[in-house]
């Protein structure tokens, strides 16, 4: 009800406003912290009209359905790394994982030692094979806790209904990569790991993923650029990669609880122009802290004061492109809020015999061969020189050198 004429409005009311004022001011004088003061001061005009709801509890649907506000809110919650509540976490994001079911224990191995000191460890991956249930408990065991599962194999698995469609040798081949993708879901399920990006069913493709940590939420979004958006043939699953999509499923996870989100993306043959545009315009919101994309090792860059590493390589056993990298995120928590203050990254290298490689432990150990020395030394060169493409950047450098 509007106030009488000649009555001052009610105090809780100014002080909101003034409140906001402030912050918009403040976000627009401070260098690094003002992505988290616009933050602010969204939710504190959003305070007027409505609450927040609890992570664990599910809102009421508006008419229409789960489509009609964009997706159901309650997340699909992870294992947290740990009960306490910190000041500071370490994200560990992989590349791209290939990985044969029967090599996967001893291909990830190695990695341990990298992944043991993260708050959360996530995968890019793992691409769907006709045995998941090896590959996702090596993930469990060598430390990752969530899996982006989006690829550009896997974009139309979200509409489940596709894979009943046999009328042709193309729909046939889909249905079958739908089930593939099934069973590497029931996989993860299986071994305790969380994974965001593909789906079995609506229901699921419209749940967000809400990883626990430390007293922090990290929303974790997966999507796959699809091949059709080239040629502007995209099917359903296109729609993934528009900026729109994306930022809207970053504000529903904002409003579920989220302190961080992290966009993963692979991002298919899609030209730096394209990368570039995507990146920008999530990174110029408030509502996105991180981008990662796929494919070979490219620059890391700082946008809006954000961090986006453009590719963060193969952790393949074989194949062509053996460099790849695990990317590890800073996340600091201020006053207001949670932001990420900086990147690291190790490098790694897929070796002949299909083990995956720490490239600055393994030039430290003694007992690694001269002829070994000379491949990972000219690996860690190479990945140096691709994160740093487009100059050096605030922040960002190797977790550690060789000795």
């Amino acid at each position: 009800m509007p106030a009488a004429a000649g009555r001052p409005d009610p105090p809780a009311g100014r002080l909101l406003l003034a409140a906001a004022v402030v912050l918009a001011a403040a976000a627009l004088a401070l260098g690094p912290f003002s992505d988290v003061l616009r933050r602010q001061v969204l939710t504190v005009d959003a305070g007027q009209r409505t609450t927040r709801p609890p992570v664990a509890a599910a809102p009421e649907q508006p008419a229409g359905g789960a489509a009609a506000s964009g997706g159901q809110l309650p997340p699909a919650t992870g294992r947290p790394s740990a009960s306490w509540e910190a000041t500071e976490l370490t994200i560990s994001v992989s590349g791209e994982l290939v990985l044969p079911p029967a090599a996967a224990q001893s291909a990830l191995t190695p990695l341990t030692s990298l992944l043991s000191s993260a708050d959360l460890a996530i995968c890019q991956g793992p691409a769907p094979t006709g045995q998941p249930g090896p590959v996702a408990e090596a993930l469990r065991r060598v430390g990752f806790d969530a899996c982006a599962t989006a690829t550009t194999a896997t974009v139309t698995t979200a509409a489940t209904g596709r894979a009943d469609r046999r009328d042709d040798p193309a729909q046939r081949d889909q249905a079958e990569r739908d089930q593939a993708e099934r069973r590497l879901l029931d996989a993860l399920d299986a071994a305790t790991i969380s994974h965001s990006g593909t789906a079995r069913d609506d229901a699921e493709a419209d749940t967000l993923t809400l990883l626990p940590v430390r007293g922090a939420q990290v929303a974790l979004l997966s999507y796959a650029e699809d091949r059709g958006a080239e040629d502007g043939n995209a099917q359903d699953g296109g729609a993934g990669m528009l900026p729109a999509h994306i930022l809207s499923d970053a504000g529903r996870a904002r409003e579920a609880g989220a302190d961080l989100v992290l966009v993963l993306v692979d991002w298919a043959t899609s030209p730096a122009e394209r990368r570039r545009s995507l990146a920008g315009e999530l990174l110029a919101s408030p509502l996105v802290d991180l981008v990662i994309g796929t494919g070979p090792v490219r620059a890391i860059e700082r946008v809006n004061s954000k961090y986006v590493a453009y590719g963060t390589g193969a952790l393949a056993p074989a194949g062509p492109d053996r460099d790849g990298l695990l990317l590890h995120a800073q996340a600091r928590r201020t006053a207001l809020g949670w932001l990420i203050s900086g990147v690291t990254y190790s490098p790694t290298w897929s070796s002949d015999d299909g083990v995956i490689l720490p490239v600055a432990d393994t030039l430290d150990a003694p007992g690694t061969p001269p002829s070994l020395r000379s491949e990972l030394t000219a690996s860690w060169l190479r990945t140096v020189a691709a994160v740093a493409a487009a100059g050096p950047v605030d922040g960002v450098r190797p977790e550690r050198a060789p000795r």
